[in-house]
């Protein structure tokens, strides 16, 4: 897969690694985010099924 985003884009794969390294604390921000929400709606979906 990093080869052939490398490929792709033509970068390295240390360049690759380094994109994608850069981009982790985002994503597992964006995660977080995502995961708090759906616990906040399946709260109230479930408070209002009781």
């Amino acid at each position: 897969m990093i080869e052939d985003y490398s490929e792709k884009f033509n970068l390295s794969k240390a360049d690759t690694v380094a994109e994608i390294l850069r981009a982790y604390p985002k994503l597992i921000a964006y995660k977080h985010r995502v995961l708090e929400q759906e616990s906040r709606s399946f709260g109230r979906l479930f408070s209002n099924a009781v």
